[in-house]
């Protein structure tokens, strides 16, 4: 898994857009690859949070404020999904 630079911001990669379909259906497509990315609402809002440049503590401390989680779990979870977009191209480091 790719270490997750906590302290530093990420972007949505040039090629990729984030889409919300009257609050009803959310995802991202790629124009390099053709991909289309469904996604929950709640990764919706932490992809919305990537892309106004907040950095992954602050994407953290957001999502701990709307779910009730221990922090070490939304912290986990939050680093494999971030690693996950990297690795898809769908995130890059700011």
């Amino acid at each position: 898994m790719l270490e997750i630079n906590k302290a530093r911001a990420y972007q949505l990669s040039g090629t990729v857009t984030l889409k919300n379909i009257l609050n009803e259906a959310y995802f991202i497509v790629d124009s390099a690859t053709g991909k289309q990315y469904d996604l929950t609402e709640m990764e919706y809002d932490i992809v919305s949070l990537i892309d106004s440049g907040a950095v992954f503590t602050e994407v953290v401390a957001q999502i701990a404020s709307e779910y009730s989680a221990p922090m070490e779990q939304i912290t986990a979870d939050l680093e494999e999904y971030f690693a996950s977009l990297l690795n898809a191209g769908i995130i890059i480091e700011s």
